[in-house]
């Protein structure tokens, strides 16, 4: 196909003029996947401190037992999957967690409970949408951690000595952005974030809890130098027209985070309130039909790119939100990334991918590959020796040095992204 001149689409000129454009999107608390993420983590969480008031309990009593009630002999692998209805049998929603759970010694995982509670928190309660935190059916298909797996993974004492399952995991770091995180993902994740805040703070009292976000980044050669295009899509009330959304969202939501990231892009106020131009919001029209998981499905883990590096992220290695530190899947792509941006903000590189693979019940890295991209200032030798000072690598080593087993707000994580935000693996290292 061929266009005439005056014709050609924006994509076009813009790849024959030999433009480098990086891509990635964010979706909000409310998207039916990411709310089965923090619905697992926010379980996690629990257990953890349920663990730790147990612990406290029989160690105030003199009880032997209390070792095996502290949280780092938690084994938890929870997927799942929801959906909302309208009518039918499920109508109000269906959501059915699997996996396998271990618990510490006299905690008993509250499932259910905390579930509803993370659903009504982020906005689900209207019982007229076909999905709410009453929901119709809630089932559990849960058993316990296998034993073949367990003699792996656990020490005489109980506590991690080898991976909980294999495992091939990244981290990334790069000097584009303070935080050390590429520019389109972080953008991405603030204009999801302001999404949920002005819906909640009742700035826009008629935004539904379901959103997404996607933004392109033109970069002169490892330089992000100007927005490209930002596609923003929001479920809201019907009562609310498709023109008012537009203008609401721009205002509300993009211009303070192009603001805070110190981009700017010129449109129309005509491209913006028809949808055509380089910001496009609702490129659909209205939003007002069905939303969250009553228009869509959602299941623990499908969001990686969103949970990572966005356009950067290896398809390597499986979801992070549900799993205990013992899973390779989340302790190694944190220290993974502490290794990398430690190394990133001593000068090693200005942009470093370090990629390790795990085999279950063992201890260490089968392999360990650093990437630079041409952006070296010390030999990689010299950064295989800072990662061993910095972190090791070592199963154990990584959920001791980041205290893995100690915190408790993985939910938090879930939200987003897992990296550049107030975690401790994003402030490991600074005086090391």
């Amino acid at each position: 196909m061929s266009y005439p001149l005056n014709e050609m689409p924006v994509w076009y000129k813009r790849a024959v003029a030999g433009q480098d454009i990086h891509a990635s999107e964010s979706v909000t608390e409310g998207h039916p996947d990411k709310l089965m993420d923090i619905v697992v983590d926010a379980i996690l969480d629990d257990i953890f401190c349920q663990s730790v008031a147990v612990h406290e309990r029989l160690v105030e009593q003199g009880d032997p037992r209390a070792n095996w009630a502290s949280p780092k002999h938690a084994r938890v692998a929870l997927d799942g999957a929801v959906k909302g209805a309208l009518d039918g049998d499920d109508a109000g929603g269906y959501l059915s967690l699997v996996g396998e759970v271990t618990p510490p010694f006299g905690v008993t995982p509250r499932y259910e409970e905390i579930a509803r509670r993370v659903i009504k928190d982020i906005g689900y309660t209207d019982p007229d949408a076909g999905f709410w935190h009453g929901l119709t059916r809630f089932e559990t298909h849960i058993t316990q951690q296998s034993g073949d797996i367990a003699r792996g993974v656990n020490g005489d004492d109980g506590e991690v000595k080898g991976a909980g399952d294999q495992g091939i995991c990244y981290g990334y770091a790069t000097k584009e952005h303070p935080s050390l995180m590429p520019v389109p993902i972080q953008m991405a994740h603030a204009l999801t974030a302001k999404l949920t805040e002005v819906r909640k703070n009742s700035q826009l009292p008629w935004l539904r809890p379901d959103g997404k976000s996607q933004i392109g980044i033109k970069y002169d050669g490892p330089r992000p130098v100007e927005v490209a295009h930002i596609t923003l899509a929001a479920a809201h009330e019907p009562s609310v027209s498709i023109y008012d959304v537009r203008k609401h969202l721009y205002e509300a939501v993009i211009l303070p985070i192009m603001d805070q990231f110190g981009f700017g892009l010129e449109i129309t106020e005509r491209e913006l309130l028809e949808g055509n131009g380089l910001i496009i919001i609702n490129g659909a029209g209205p939003w007002s039909g069905p939303y969250g998981p009553t228009g869509d499905s959602g299941e623990v883990g499908r969001k990686l790119g969103v949970d990572t590096y966005g356009e950067e992220e290896n398809a390597g290695g499986g979801a992070l939100s549900g799993k205990d530190p013992s899973k390779v899947d989340r302790s190694a792509k944190y220290g993974l990334r502490a290794a990398a941006r430690v190394l990133v903000d001593e000068g090693y590189a200005d942009r470093l991918k370090i990629g390790a693979t795990y085999t279950i019940g063992h201890m260490h890295p089968n392999s360990l590959r650093i990437e630079s991209f041409g952006t070296e200032h010390r030999p990689k030798t010299d950064m295989f020796k800072r990662i061993v000072d910095v972190i090791g690598l070592s199963v154990p080593d990584m959920i001791r040095e980041m205290r893995l087993f100690e915190y408790r707000n993985y939910q938090q994580t879930a939200r987003n992204g897992h990296f550049g935000h107030d975690f401790p693996w994003e402030k490991f290292g600074n005086n090391s």
